[in-house]
């Protein structure tokens, strides 16, 4: 499969946002994990159109064991460690205590998605988005082995559009249901919008269309780039407007971003922002592939790029761990040194687990499941020059 560099800037710029917006800097970063979905439908569903020919028990085994040769090894060690030191510490009980089945089972988004649940793990909230990820992988495969080619793309769009139209109906009906059950009204519909695997499904499948050629005549130039930006920050900005005039954002908060998430209020914007936002991040992969932006494929972002999954699974806890010994205002000076001596740490930290733990079972996918090559065609088997990262399946984050 051909190795494309710019996949791994994306990657980079994903967590970027992610940390950003948990730091406190950035607001809106939220829209780091949309890309990283995006990012895997894309990546996902080249991976199995390729192998689609195979028998069904080999296409499974062959996509199934990478993936989990890529996924458990750090994602499960750390849950254990950080299980150890929360049962030894005690630093939980009660409801947060129960969680831990949910993270060890990708099972969390679920949880949170009982308004009961107010009370969550510190350090391990980031984690919804892996079980996102997790459950696609679950159905995506049999979807795309049972489609027929001819077909793919217009299941895809239809998946597209009945997410846009969960979305719309969990707008509209979810504050009469909460309200008549005596339920938060406001709290309710927001996390059943962001949370659910239903309605993030769209990224996914924006990303495998991506994959099956649906945008390939379109020329993606840094002019169509800007364009589109500039829709998006437009709507974006109307948003913030009106969530300024009604109240539910300081001026502040606008500048910094529509920080839509954590803004409960504002949850019926995602109907149509997440659809924009998807299409948009569809447009950048698109633009990676064409070599559009070559900043993107700049060694500096690919060598972010590749260690991403520690990053992500790590940067939440490491900035619990930090600031609970310095707890300092992230906008004053000391604040700002400090994020940048997290972010040294925590690239030091997963280029270690990368390199000390996580290289080790990728080396195995080949040996354990490799691609049967005969099947995909010439023009992406090249080499490339990260052999044994597994890049090429994504990241799954």
């Amino acid at each position: 499969m051909k190795y494309v560099s710019g996949l791994d800037g994306l990657r980079a710029l994903a967590c970027f946002l992610v940390i950003v917006l948990h730091y406190g800097y950035f607001s809106a970063g939220w829209v780091g994990v949309q890309l990283f979905f995006v990012l895997s439908g894309f990546l996902i569903t080249r991976i199995l159109l390729e192998n689609k020919p195979l028998p069904l028990g080999q296409y499974l085994k062959s996509f199934y064991l990478r993936r989990a040769l890529r996924i458990f090894p750090l994602y499960f060690g750390v849950l254990v460690v950080a299980l150890l030191v929360d049962h030894l510490c005690r630093l939980s009980s009660g409801q947060q205590a129960a969680q831990w089945a949910t993270l060890f089972t990708y099972t969390f988004n679920w949880y949170i998605l009982d308004p009961h649940h107010t009370v969550l793990l510190t350090g391990w909230g980031h984690f919804w988005s892996l079980a996102v990820e997790e459950q696609f992988y679950l159905v995506w495969p049999f979807l795309l082995y049972a489609i027929p080619r001819a077909r793919m793309q217009t299941a895809m769009l239809a998946v597209i559009v009945g997410a846009f139209l969960l979305r719309l109906v969990i707008a509209i009906v979810t504050p009469i249901l909460a309200q008549h059950y005596g339920m938060d009204h406001v709290q309710t519909p927001y996390i059943l919008t962001y949370y659910s695997t239903f309605t993030q499904v769209d990224a996914f499948a924006i990303g495998g269309l991506v994959a099956t050629g649906f945008f390939d005549r379109v020329l993606v130039t840094t002019k169509h780039l800007v364009w589109a930006l500039m829709g998006v920050v437009v709507m974006g900005g109307t948003i913030g407007v009106f969530a300024w005039t009604r109240g539910y954002l300081s001026l502040a908060q606008c500048w910094q971003g529509v920080g839509v998430v954590g803004q409960p209020d504002l949850y019926w914007f995602y109907v149509y922002g997440f659809t924009a936002l998807n299409l948009f991040f569809a447009l950048l992969i698109l633009a990676a592939k064409q070599g559009t932006l070559p900043f993107f494929s700049h060694p500096w972002l690919t060598r972010v790029g590749i260690i991403s999954y520690g990053i992500y699974v790590f940067h939440n806890p490491l900035l619990l761990i930090l600031r609970h010994y310095m707890p300092v205002d992230c906008w004053t000076p000391a604040g700002f040194a400090l994020f940048l001596g997290y972010c040294l740490l925590l690239y030091l930290i997963s280029l270690g687990s990368y390199n000390l733990f996580e290289r080790y079972f990728l080396l195995l996918k080949d040996k354990l499941a490799p691609y049967d090559n005969t099947t995909t065609p010439a023009s992406l088997t090249a080499s490339t020059s990260v052999p044994y990262t597994g890049l090429a399946e994504g990241a799954p984050v």
